[in-house]
């Protein structure tokens, strides 16, 4: 079965400007565009109906961006689910008001637990940076080490919402 993004339309593919449209989120259409491009199954979800909901398709197809489904199931998971439920059903669900749920402290990817894969993203920060020439400042080890040490704050942040 394909991969399902729900994808919300105010606010997370646009600015919210109800009942017009807003400025276009341009980094998530086009991550949305690249998922689509993947194989991935997108399903436009919002609270808009009628003659609002044409312009949000509109809005997005003139940006390049198609659904698969709009405010309603995928047809091959409803036969496989045997089922149509009111809530979609998807893999991942886009929206600018989501909460991130705490991680669960057994957490592992690869069967590497979450603090492993931490530690390991520490020690190539650091290797990286021992192969940075002194003389070239714009040396691609710099970048991989700052992207490393980025990793390494966004899951401490998400370590963090566990403990709050």
């Amino acid at each position: 079965m394909r991969k399902a993004i729900a994808i919300d339309f105010d606010g997370c593919l646009c600015d919210w400007a109800w009942p017009g449209i807003g400025a276009p989120h341009m980094n998530v259409i086009q991550a949305a565009i690249r998922e689509k491009q993947n194989g991935t199954a997108l399903i436009l979800w919002t609270c808009r109906v009628g003659e609002r909901l044409g312009e949000a398709v509109k809005f997005c197809s003139d940006l390049g961006l198609t659904f698969d489904a709009v405010n309603g199931n995928l047809p091959e998971r409803i036969a496989a689910y045997q089922n149509d439920p009111r809530k979609v059903e998807a893999d991942e669900y886009w929206d600018d008001r989501a909460v991130l749920t705490p991680i669960d402290p057994a957490f592992k990817v690869d069967g590497m637990p979450l603090a492993e894969i931490i530690d390991s993203l520490e020690d190539q920060a650091q290797d990286r940076d021992s192969l940075t020439p002194p003389d070239e400042p714009d040396s691609i080890f710099i970048h991989d080490a700052a992207a490393l040490r980025a990793a390494v704050k966004l899951l401490r942040r998400l370590e963090e919402t566990n403990h709050d």
